[in-house]
């Protein structure tokens, strides 16, 4: 499970448990609203005599409880259960006639450590006539406990008579286990790992660091961070950083930047920092995942590839030789100034195998064999071969080729295979004869 599933389960179900608090609570008052419109019409029935009223508001009772796809008892505070619908009977296992013999008493069905919570409802009842939504569990009749959320209304005003609402919360906690467990494993691989993890709620509030922050800065962010981490960015990021996260906001996209955070020595590193918006069923943003991977080792290489890449490129352009490279395959993807400066070529002439033009016919099919077979073995080669002048020499002149010592040498990796190779050509003109 990646990180932004075991956020967006955990944002879920931090909303279920109020929900049905609410749930039961409506549900209470429409109960209750219902009564009343129930009394109201069998008091001012046509006809009506005390017996019939009787008969009538249990009948009544019996097809509202039926009704209800929510489990609901009516029963007094004493304990006796007086009525039950479908819906109870099938959560704790029981048939009508079991719960209503009078041998099923509301504390048989009541774990002894849940019988102080029941006390402190009877007294919200017998004040106010209802007690507000808790949890509790059920004993099944299999003996396995069921765990509810629990509502009471309608009591009158002995408590004689009163309607308890059950929410079957079994689900519910295999839930909150499962939340557990996943915020388990979150944290495990958010403490694990060498980057340094923080998320955001939906609020823009900073709400969670992994421990590694403090390793690497000295100091741990705590709620708040959102108001005080340009402190750990540096001066010339800040801005830049600000920028990208108000376009992400905006966009619901993806941050990814590179800048530079302090380290507990006071030195600043490069970071790269990576957040991901997780996107709640309505668009909004619900909460953000992000790290921060420290890349200053990779940024001072790259750095001091660049600057080994100008020293040689410098170098190439000072000495009088003609100075390419080529690519594993034998792509030639360089020439220094002199190349150019030799044969009047463009880059895109020269790269196109333009430079083939300028050997000497005679020459350039021992030149290209040579070549291939060092491509091909990774051995060093050397070529003696006449190359055409194009600048400063006329057309028509004897002098059009000068003769050169080609000379290649292959660049292998760690692995022995070639990486690159780095080439010369050398003018020796008084070393054979021009034509």
């Amino acid at each position: 499970m990646s990180y932004i599933q075991i956020i967006g389960k955990r944002i879920m179900l931090q909303h279920e448990r109020p929900d049905l608090k609410e749930q039961l609570e409506q549900r209470i008052a429409e109960l209750e609203n219902e009564l009343r419109m129930l009394e109201s019409d069998i008091e001012y029935a046509p006809a009506s005599t005390e017996s019939n009223i009787g008969t009538e508001y249990r009948s009544s009772l019996e097809r509202f409880l039926a009704a209800d796809s929510i489990a609901i008892i009516r029963a007094s505070l004493a304990g006796a259960i007086l009525d039950v619908n479908q819906a109870f009977t099938d959560m704790l296992g029981y048939t009508r006639e079991e719960a209503l013999s009078g041998a099923l008493q509301w504390t048989e069905i009541t774990p002894p450590e849940w019988i102080p919570h029941d006390e402190l409802a009877k007294e919200q009842i017998l004040q106010t006539g209802n007690a507000a939504p808790y949890e509790k569990e059920l004993v099944h009749k299999d003996g396995h406990k069921v765990p509810v959320m629990l509502a009471v209304g309608g009591a009158d005003p002995n408590g004689e008579d009163c309607f308890c609402l059950f929410v079957d919360m079994s689900e519910q906690k295999r839930k909150e286990a499962e939340l557990k467990l996943t915020e388990a494993q979150f944290r495990l691989l958010a403490e694990s790992i060498p980057q340094m993890v923080f998320t955001v709620g939906a609020d823009g509030t900073t709400d969670y660091f992994n421990k590694r922050w403090g390793e690497l800065t000295g100091f741990q962010p705590t709620r708040g961070f959102e108001k005080t981490w340009h402190e750990l960015c540096h001066p010339d990021d800040v801005q830049r950083v600000q920028e990208h996260w108000d376009v992400a906001q905006a966009n619901k996209s993806v941050v990814e930047i590179e800048s530079r955070y302090k380290r507990k020595d006071g030195t600043f590193a490069w970071a790269m920092q990576r957040a991901y918006p997780l996107i709640a069923e309505d668009g909004s943003i619900a909460k953000w995942f992000g790290t921060l991977t420290d890349i200053d080792d990779q940024k001072r290489a790259e750095e001091e590839i660049r600057a080994s890449e100008v020293r040689f490129r410098t170098l190439a352009d000072a000495i009088p030789q003609i100075v390419w490279t080529a690519d594993a395959s034998g792509q030639i993807d360089f020439f220094n100034n002199r190349w150019f400066e030799y044969t009047g070529l463009t880059i895109e002439q020269s790269l196109d195998d333009g430079w083939k033009l300028l050997i000497h016919p005679d020459d350039l099919p021992l030149y290209v064999k040579e070549w291939e077979n060092a491509i091909e073995t990774g051995d060093t080669y050397e070529v003696n071969f006449r190359l055409r002048r194009a600048v400063g020499v006329k057309n028509g002149s004897k002098n059009q080729y000068r003769r050169h010592l080609g000379r290649a040498v292959a660049l292998r990796g760690k692995n022995g295979q070639v990486t690159k190779w780095f080439a010369t050509w050398t003018e020796i003109e008084h070393q054979g004869t021009n034509e």
